[in-house]
């Protein structure tokens, strides 16, 4: 629920009082360049990503609330097949 004009420089900003930043990744619209609504922020240190939670997850920006989660890593379906033995 990013705002459209939301960047990385937004991010780091909202997330750096949390911990240290390894990079921060916002998702944009390839025709228009504004932010699709999603972001990605990779910290140092997991308690760090958890801080970030705790006190961003819900909070406003703009009219709508933030959701702030920890990423659950895809599994690709070509993970799940094993070679023949």
């Amino acid at each position: 629920n990013l705002p459209p004009d939301a960047d990385k420089l937004f991010l780091y900003e909202k997330f750096s009082p949390f911990g240290a930043i390894l990079s921060v990744k916002v998702l944009t619209d390839p025709q228009s360049g504004q932010c699709r609504g999603v972001g990605f922020v990779n910290f140092a240190e997991h308690a760090s990503a958890v801080r970030s939670i705790q006190a961003l997850h819900g909070t406003k920006v703009g009219d709508k609330s933030m959701h702030v989660s920890l990423q659950t890593p895809r599994i690709r379906a070509s993970a799940l097949h094993t070679a023949p033995m």
